[in-house]
């Protein structure tokens, strides 16, 4: 399964070389730079690749940094599958997953393995594709290659959904690239003010969404709570009544 994998991320990178893929690339890393600059605590790590190099997580205010792929070179510190890194529970303050949910065959499995990793309260940063973009419209008429590697789109609902479900709380959702899907660098260039228009007015056909989310642990915390609680308390005081003594 690994190589397979790594052969999906290796042709994305070449995607990402292109102009189409060098100007997405550079949208989502000036998206996510000042939310990754608000991570902060010992470790935070990203999982899976999306370029060739950390600029996605370089900004993050932690102590310690690392890309975590499924094939060795470039910045990765490890090579293993997003979805079972070997890290201990409870021990990563922050987790980014550049499209990670996309490339990879098991998508569940690496959310699931990014709630087990993450202490409580800490925070991942999830980008992905919305099907319902012009990327999607060229992605169906590509019969799903495009951009190659992915294995398909997740809407920025379904992934919600997901999240909810694992005990996380959405903190946010951004939406951006809204050029044409086309490799035509002077097009491309022409086309950057409708960045600043397709935000505005039709902000839900961005291409990518960068969503955010923490993970919950209030819940867990009152269920134990409410047991101790109906253990007594103080032991020695009397259960109270609404029986009125005559």
């Amino acid at each position: 399964m690994l190589p397979a994998m790594s052969n999906g991320y290796a042709r994305i990178a070449a995607w990402l070389r292109l102009p189409l893929g060098r100007a997405l690339l550079s949208v989502e890393a000036a998206a996510v730079r000042p939310v990754i600059e608000e991570l902060f605590g010992l470790h935070v790590l990203q999982l899976g690749h999306w370029s060739e190099a950390d600029e996605l997580i370089n900004s993050a205010r932690a102590q310690h940094r690392a890309i975590i792929g499924c094939r060795s070179g470039g910045p990765a510190a490890m090579v293993c599958k997003p979805s079972q890194t070997a890290i201990a529970s409870d021990s990563v303050d922050a987790v980014l997953l550049p499209h990670t949910l996309e490339l990879d065959p098991e998508p569940h499995d690496v959310l699931r393995e990014t709630e087990r990793i993450l202490i409580g309260e800490g925070s991942v940063v999830v980008i992905g594709f919305n099907p319902w973009s012009s990327f999607g419209v060229r992605r169906s008429l590509s019969n799903h290659r495009f951009p190659p590697g992915v294995r398909g789109f997740i809407s920025e609902r379904r992934l919600c959904d997901w999240l909810r479900l694992l005990g996380f709380e959405i903190g946010g959702v951004q939406r951006l690239f809204y050029r044409l899907p086309i490799n035509s660098k002077g097009l491309l260039e022409r086309t950057t003010g409708l960045e600043r228009v397709g935000a505005s007015v039709w902000s839900r056909l961005g291409a990518s969404y960068v969503v955010r989310a923490r993970k919950r642990v209030f819940a867990k915390v009152q269920i134990k709570r409410v047991k101790r609680l109906r253990r007594g308390v103080v032991p020695g005081l009397v259960e109270p009544t609404t029986r009125i003594s005559e």
